[in-house]
């Protein structure tokens, strides 16, 4: 199934400050994309349900190798 065009900007979000911050937390994508924390919370348990997306509550958003091939 191919990702639509809001999780792509999700993963991309995730990968471009994975490689700037060396993290990606829940509040940092919000900010990079300029939307709500739970707008952002609500598509990383979906990127995790997915398998695109790691997520511990409180820490780092981490991709997984299909959401690093896609973001």
């Amino acid at each position: 199934m191919k990702p639509t065009k809001s999780i792509e900007d999700y993963l991309e979000a995730i990968y471009v400050l994975s490689l700037k911050e060396n993290h990606a937390h829940v509040k940092n994508i919000a900010a990079f994309l300029g939307i709500r924390l739970p707008s952002v919370t609500e598509a990383v348990s979906k990127l995790v349900s997915l398998d695109y997306a790691m997520h511990d509550p409180y820490g780092d958003v981490e991709l997984t190798k299909d959401g690093q091939s896609i973001g």
